[in-house]
């Protein structure tokens, strides 16, 4: 487990070039603690970053932030390629987010990590050889919001894999989980990262950001408890603030309980987050939850 005075990351990567190792080093020097935000499946959207500035935070009640963002996607390469070259990921009336520096990075025992795409989990098909990790230095401009420099790791993975062989196998814990755009409906995902939800509090998730969508399936399920091998912890969920990101984001702080977590507990945290619009209540007829949060 990352700790206080633990930079567990920096042991598993390295940058191919000597700036980028630089880049690295002058990093980690400022982490004096993990706080880690995994934005699973998040394409080309940087609002989090947004979302986290001290400005916004203030006004969601957000009492403490993230030090290192981990974006996931397992096609965005195509996109970071072009990133590259163009060096500008947004720029709207309101926003400039520029690429300052960007550098590939590398295991540093390859043979710890294994690379496999599992396509009953997703819908594109790749020639990609391998795994990649791209380290961005960005520079964040705005007519809103103070100018300030942020770092983050750009994973091209799948989620499932990613939670599995990063997260799970580093024994990462995950400060903020954001969950808005998973691509269940023409991004290509086939089975949705919801069931993490009930691992929360095994995750030590402070802060959960999240559609007001919970896509359900047995595969998905059966996955994550695999993953997990253990029973989920209990939790409480409280909802601070409600964004228009993505037509509807709550936020929602993690309070973790002492006990395992129940089917109603986990039931009423459901309810809680679809806001009782979403037709969860048909998934879990179908694959119950009971089967796996049982005693």
């Amino acid at each position: 487990m990352s700790g206080e005075g633990e930079n567990m990351l920096k042991e598993l990567f390295r940058a191919i070039s000597p700036q980028g190792e630089d880049t690295l080093t002058k990093f980690f020097s400022g982490i004096q603690e993990e706080k880690i935000l995994w934005y699973p499946a998040s394409g080309g959207d940087f609002r989090d970053i947004l979302e986290f500035s001290p400005e916004r935070m203030e006004k969601h009640a957000l009492g403490e932030a993230p030090n290192i963002f981990f974006h996931s996607d397992y096609m965005y390469y195509h996109e970071m390629n072009l990133i590259e070259n163009l060096k500008v990921l947004i720029d709207d009336r309101k926003t400039k987010i520029t690429v300052l520096e960007i550098h590939p990075l590398i295991w540093r025992n390859p043979r710890a990590y294994r690379y496999s795409i599992n396509f009953d989990f997703t819908g594109f098909h790749t020639s990609e050889p391998k795994f990649k990790v791209h380290f961005l230095k960005l520079l964040i401009e705005s007519n809103m919001l103070a100018t300030r420099e942020v770092c983050l790791f750009y994973f091209h993975l799948e989620n499932f894999h990613f939670l599995e062989d990063v997260i799970l196998k580093n024994n990462f814990k995950i400060h903020t989980l954001v969950k808005t755009n998973t691509g269940m409906g023409f991004g290509g995902g086939k089975i949705c990262i919801s069931p993490v939800y009930q691992y929360l509090a095994n995750l030590e998730v402070k802060y959960l950001l999240t559609d007001h969508m919970f896509h359900w399936s047995r595969e998905g399920q059966e996955r994550i408890g695999n993953a997990f091998r253990t029973k989920p912890k209990e939790f409480y969920l409280k909802k601070l603030y409600e964004l228009s990101w993505n037509g509807g984001t709550g936020i929602f702080q993690v309070h973790p309980g002492e006990h395992r977590l129940t089917l109603q507990q986990f039931e009423e945290s459901l309810q809680i987050i679809t806001k009782g619009d979403e037709p969860w209540q048909s998934y879990v007829t179908l694959f119950p939850l009971d089967e796996y949060l049982r005693p």
